[in-house]
Order: structure tokens, then sequence, then C-alpha cells
């Protein structure tokens, strides 16, 4: 901007200036020195503009700092945010590990198919963001990190090998064949669990009628749960369950 005004100036007090030295010679000395004047103060006005042009290297030099401290800045606050969005995807991979071994545990124990049941929607839910998180530098290390903390938690539990195997791979298990496989499993040894902490005291039951009850309240209990899964009735492991059954209410 300050150019362009200068070159304004320096073309008016040019224009000027050859109009005085018309004056001059013309005979008009007191005028034609008058408006050369004006002219001098329009060239001294165009050079003063000039002059205090800045430089391209100065006004480099400035906008460079400018911009290189506006520049640290914002890669500040960006590092800070990556390193912050960093800490809480580790936590939040860690939590779904321990969930996930919690939930292992859980299913190895239970004797209640309902409960298991249950778990095995969240276990998969769970694998599944592990997944996810697997091709990231810190998967490993921060798997090994939530083993720690769950030995840490349950000092006298330990982490099956297949379990540590399934986290480390979850992408395996969580194919669908694979996948209905581990469950269909799951639920027989569950219920195989059921049966025999209801017939492991049944000797104990003091009257003949008492140990029936007990062996027919567990018949049920197998039959509700074939009849919710009817696909798993002809497996051995089942097969021989309801001869087991059949067994001790026939001989009490």
């Amino acid at each position: 901007m300050k150019i362009f005004a200068g070159i304004i100036c320096a073309l008016i007090g040019f224009t000027i200036f050859l109009g005085s030295l018309g004056g001059v010679l013309s005979g008009e000395i007191f005028w034609g020195l008058f408006t050369m004047s004006i002219s001098f103060v329009l060239f001294y006005a165009a050079f003063s503009l000039f002059k205090n042009k800045p430089t391209n290297q100065n006004r480099g030099k400035t906008t460079y700092g400018k911009t290189s401290k506006e520049s640290q800045r914002v890669q500040a606050i960006r590092e800070s945010k990556n390193q912050f969005h960093y800490n809480i995807e580790i936590k939040e991979l860690e939590r779904y590990i321990l969930m996930s071994i919690e939930s292992f545990d859980i299913i190895g124990k239970s004797k209640r198919v309902e409960n298991v049941e249950d778990r095995l929607i969240e276990l998969r839910n769970y694998l599944g963001i592990i997944s996810r998180e697997k091709e990231t530098g810190y998967f490993v290390n921060v798997l090994n990190k939530a083993y720690n903390k769950y030995t840490e938690l349950y000092y006298d539990r330990k982490i099956p090998e297949e379990v540590k195997s399934i986290l480390l791979n979850p992408e395996n298990i969580l194919s669908d064949d694979n996948w209905w496989a581990f469950v269909n499993a799951v639920l027989i040894k569950t219920l195989q669990r059921y049966v025999h902490y209801q017939l492991f005291d049944l000797n104990e039951l003091k009257t003949e009628r008492g140990r029936k009850n007990r062996v027919k309240r567990t018949m049920e209990k197998y039959d509700e749960f074939c009849y919710h899964h009817p696909y798993l009735r002809n497996h051995i492991e089942m097969i021989d369950l309801e001869k087991t059954l059949k067994w001790r209410y026939d001989n009490p």
C-alpha cells in the first residue's frame, strides 16, 4: 500500500514540476517557483514512503519469527492432545484385556448357564475391541502389563495359557466357526458342572424321596437346556450326562 501511495505522489510531483518549469519559462516566475516547491514536497513524500518500506529480508524475519512461534505453539498443543489420547487408548485397551480375563475365569467356573451366556456376549465384544488394537505398536506391552496387573489383583489365580493365546490372536476365535465351537463347548461344560454339583452330595440327603426330587430338578434343568440348545443334545458329553441323570433317578 505504501509503495502504491509513493508512486502516486511521485507521478503527481513530476507532473507539477513540469508545469512549474513551463511557468518559469513563460515568465510567471513566482507561480512557477511556488508550484515547483509543491512538487518537491511530493517528491520528498514519495521518497519517504519508499524509504520506510520494509526490506524483504526484514519482512521475512518478522513473518518467520511469528510463524515459527505460532507453529511451535500449535505443535505443542497437538502433541499434548496426541499424548492424552494415547494414554486413554492404552488404559482402555488394558481395561478390556482385564475384563476379558475376568470373563474367561467366570466362564470356566460358573455353574449357571444363563450367566455364562451373558458373559459370552460381553466377551465377544471385548475381544473384538482388542482385535482392532492388535496392530498398534504398544499392543504386546499393554497385554503384558494387563497380565501383571491381574496377577497383582488376584494373586491366587493363574491365567491359563489358552487364554493368553486367545488374547494374543483374538481374531482366530472370532471367526464364526471357531466362535460357535467355543461357545458350544463352554455351554456343555457349564451344564456338566451344574449337574455334578447337584449330584455331588446326593447321598447325604437322608430320604429317598429327597434324593429323587433333587435328581428330578436337575433333569428338568437339563431338559430346559436342551430345549434352548437342541443342536447340542446329540453331543457325546450330553448323552453321557443324560444317562447319568436317569441312572441316579432310578437308583436314588
